[in-house]
């Protein structure tokens, strides 16, 4: 009974280790949010080629925070800056198949701008001009502040 107990026990455990081996071997491995975004920033830079230097007003569609940059100004401040401080990918505030629907998100992250914004002038104002915050400043690569008392939720 022990012997076959022992052999169970060792068919198991080179199971699991062959599972780790074929999930590695296969990079199952979650992919990371930058390279997520890599292939929605392609897709954009590719819609809107030859326009980046347009105001972005006029070449998306729903752009409030952001009048008067330009296209590629706003892509490159979503890709660069917003996604990293908050460790998400472009999905998570706007739909791939209708980057222009509104939602709860895409008007949270207009508040946190504005708020942000407006922190940086009265810091400006405090300091005469030594100083700012920007969005990785509460965030720190995590979806809600890390102040937050959901943070890691």
């Amino acid at each position: 009974m022990n012997r076959n107990r022992s052999i169970a026990v060792l068919l198991a455990l080179s199971l699991v280790a062959l599972a780790a081996g074929i999930a590695a071997a296969l990079d199952l491995a979650p992919p990371k949010p930058a390279d997520v975004n890599a292939k929605y920033v392609a897709e954009v830079k590719k819609a809107i080629d030859g326009r980046e230097k347009e105001p972005a007003e006029k070449v998306f569609k729903d752009v409030e925070i952001f009048k008067g940059w330009t296209a590629g100004a706003v892509l490159n401040v979503m890709d660069k800056s917003f996604a990293p401080a908050l460790g998400v990918t472009c999905t998570h505030c706007h739909k791939d198949a209708d980057w222009a629907a509104d939602n709860k998100k895409k008007k949270i992250a207009r508040e946190m701008w504005t708020m942000m914004i407006d922190t940086n002038r009265k810091i400006r104002d405090i300091t005469w001009g030594d100083g700012s915050i920007n969005c990785y400043t509460c965030h720190r690569g995590q979806r809600e502040p890390a102040t937050s008392p959901h943070s890691n939720d």
